[in-house]
C-alpha cells in the first residue's frame, strides 16, 4: 500500500522532455514509435496559423444551420444564416446561438461543398488552455488534410487516412470567431 502522501513518477510529467518520455517506452517498440510519430506530426503542425479574413463571406457561401433551431416549423423554409443588413450593407451572421454554429456552405472559388463550424473566442471555451487545445487540434487535423497547400491548389488535398475524421480544408478566424471548414460527409450508411 502506498503512503497517503507518496508521489507517482508519471510519464506526462511535464518536467520529461519529449525524448525522456520516448526513452521510458523502451519495453515496447510499437508504443515508441506511435508516441514519435504523434510528437513529429504536433511539431510539424505547430507553425500553422488561422487564415484571418475581415468576412468568412469572402471565401465561403453560407448555407443554413445544419441542426435548426427549435422554433422553426417544419413547413417552413431553413433561412439561410448570413443576412445582409438593408441598412448597411454589411453582411451579418444570423444563427440560433451567439456561441457555437455548424453551416453548410461552399468555396467560392471552386463550389466545393463544405461545413463550417463557428466558435465565439469570447464564449464558447472555459479558459486559455481550452483554447490552446482546441487550436492545436484544428492544426494538426489540418495539417494532416494537406495543410497550407490545400488552400492554393485544393488537388493537394489528401484522402482521409480515418475515415471517421472529415478533412479540415481551412481554418479561418475573424475578429470575434474560429471558423475551420471541413468536406462535407455523407454520413455511415
Amino acid at each position: 500500500m502506498l503512503a497517503p502522501n507518496a508521489v507517482l513518477p508519471s510519464q506526462f510529467d511535464r518536467c520529461q522532455t519529449p525524448e525522456t518520455i520516448i526513452l521510458n517506452h523502451e519495453q515496447d517498440p510499437l508504443e515508441r514509435a506511435n508516441l514519435r510519430k504523434a510528437m513529429d506530426l504536433e511539431t510539424a503542425s505547430g507553425g500553422i496559423s488561422f487564415r484571418f479574413e475581415k468576412n468568412i463571406c469572402t471565401s465561403y457561401n453560407i448555407g443554413i444551420e445544419i441542426v435548426p433551431g427549435n422554433k422553426q416549423d417544419a413547413n417552413t423554409t431553413p433561412q439561410p444564416a448570413v443576412q445582409v443588413n438593408p441598412t448597411t450593407g454589411e453582411t451579418e451572421l444570423k444563427t440560433r446561438s451567439s456561441v457555437k454554429a455548424v453551416l453548410f456552405g461552399s468555396r467560392k472559388r471552386d463550389g466545393r461543398e463544405v461545413v463550417i463550424k463557428m466558435r465565439s473566442k469570447a464564449k464558447s471555451f472555459k479558459d486559455s488552455q481550452e483554447i490552446y487545445e482546441w487550436l492545436g487540434n484544428m492544426r494538426l487535423l489540418f495539417h494532416i488534410a494537406g495543410g497550407p497547400a490545400i488552400i492554393e491548389d485544393p488537388t493537394k488535398e489528401k484522402q482521409a487516412c480515418h475515415p471517421h475524421i472529415a478533412n479540415v480544408l481551412d481554418i479561418i478566424e475573424d475578429n470575434v470567431r474560429f471558423s475551420p471548414a471541413y468536406c462535407e460527409c455523407s454520413g455511415h450508411h
